[in-house]
């Protein structure tokens, strides 16, 4: 157990260098944990049957037999692109994000307490964003956000219990480390030949203090005959972000005028932000249908009515920030199947349906955003006491067109992404 624990901080440690992946779920919520669950397109709250179940539905682990390990990792690509409408930037800008490839590690383990009483930790990241554009000192957007990124990595000790033969209930606490790091250009206006002209002066980077948080989970399982119905609920947090913000000159290159520029620069200085998690509650049915097929199906709301302003705050209040975001709350759909082919493979499909919570006034440079439809097939395979899971999903997000946005950054913008992801388990 002591290796164990240890090698999970060891992931833990990892997932916070590493964990930068594009939103998987709706504005930057994901399901980035488990590719068992994933291959049935994460309808997995009444199905919960692997340790990845304390990220899901945490009462499902008080239904495993034996002590489990899953370790695993999922990636994502996505492909963004944005063309200009007026009056800002205008007809014929196109910008588009780097195909960059960014991985989230995940990491679970239960032990049995009792006959009737498992415990279990968990390591993932079920919030993270990313937003890169190509040329980034040349993006038209800049000076609204060249560069957003963020990441809320979780550590979930957990506790669950079978109350009944048909009923387990689980509780988990969640002690979350989140951090921050945005890029955005600073403009200026300088004269030339008696014209007035926009220069970059800066390039602005703020990275934000890790900082350390505290929630909750919960779930509840329900077995009836073939049937299991499962309830989840991840609570909410603010998070108070604070940290160091640099300004590296640029100017214009004549050095008569970059002289008088210098002196525009603003001195290195503390900033702050708060970025709060939504609370997420889920409701799953899952069905043993026959000779190993599985069908599940999960409809969750997210409270993302919480996120309606970011108020960035400098010591030098003149580059302050208000981004406007007044999110809805959303329902969201998934669904899966999973089919048995041979004695230790199994084959899953699934699909989900997640509407953008954000209005068109918020989709922007800083957090694009659409309503997104997905496909997702895997595989399992078991062996012994091992299993070993891969998913692959396809994310096609309708065009968007934005003509209210609060930054005057208006203009259509169309994305895909493409996930994958494996994951070890091992049974002890």
């Amino acid at each position: 157990m002591r290796r164990l624990l240890g090698v999970l901080a060891a992931l833990a440690a990892l997932g916070i260098i590493t964990s930068q992946a594009d939103a998987q779920s709706a504005a930057f919520g994901q399901r980035a944990a488990g590719s068992g669950a994933l291959g049935m397109g994460g309808a997995f709250a009444a199905v919960a049957d692997d340790a990845s179940a304390i990220f899901a539905n945490p009462a499902g682990i008080a239904r495993l037999q034996g002590n489990h390990v899953l370790i695993g990792a999922a990636g994502h690509v996505q492909r963004l692109e944005f063309t200009g409408a007026p009056p800002y930037p205008g007809y014929g800008i196109k910008e588009k994000s780097p195909n960059d490839i960014h991985f989230d590690p995940h990491a679970f383990a239960t032990f049995h307490l009792s006959d009737y009483v498992v415990g279990g930790i968990g390591m993932y990241v079920p919030f993270s964003w990313r937003t890169d554009w190509q040329r980034r000192e040349a993006f038209t957007g800049r000076y609204v956000m060249a560069t957003a990124e963020m990441s809320g990595l979780y550590l979930n000790p957990t506790v669950a219990m079978e109350v009944t033969p048909g009923l387990s209930a689980g509780i988990g606490l969640d002690v979350v480390f989140t951090d921050a790091r945005f890029v955005r250009y600073e403009p200026t206006t300088i004269q030339i030949d008696a014209r007035t002209a926009v220069a970059d002066l800066a390039k602005m980077t703020v990275v934000m203090d890790p900082s350390l948080g505290v929630t909750f989970n919960a779930g509840l399982l329900i077995d009836w005959s073939a049937f299991h119905i499962g309830l989840s609920y991840r609570h909410g947090l603010d998070n108070s972000l604070e940290g160091d913000a640099e300004f590296d000159f640029i100017g214009t290159g004549s050095g008569d005028l970059d002289d008088g520029l210098r002196d525009r620069l603003p001195d290195a200085q503390r900033a702050s932000l708060n970025l709060p998690f939504p609370a997420v509650a889920t409701l799953g049915v899952a069905w043993n249908i026959a000779d190993g097929w599985l069908a599940a199906a999960d409809v969750e709301l997210t409270r993302w009515s919480v996120f309606d302003v970011l108020d960035f705050e400098f010591e030098d209040t003149a580059l302050s920030r208000v981004y406007e975001r007044r999110y809805e709350d959303v329902v969201s759909f998934r669904g899966g199947l999973s089919v048995p082919a041979g004695e230790r493979l199994a084959v899953r499909l699934g699909g989900l349906y997640e509407p953008t919570p954000a209005p068109t006034l918020a989709i922007g440079p800083f957090l694009p955003d659409a309503d997104r439809f997905g496909i997702t097939a895997g595989i399992g395979y078991a062996y012994e006491r091992w299993r070993l899971d891969i998913h692959e999903q396809l994310v096609f997000f309708s065009e968007t067109d934005v003509s209210d946005n609060v930054e005057n950054f208006n203009g259509r913008y169309d994305a895909m992404a493409w996930l994958f992801g494996v994951s070890v388990g091992h049974d002890f």
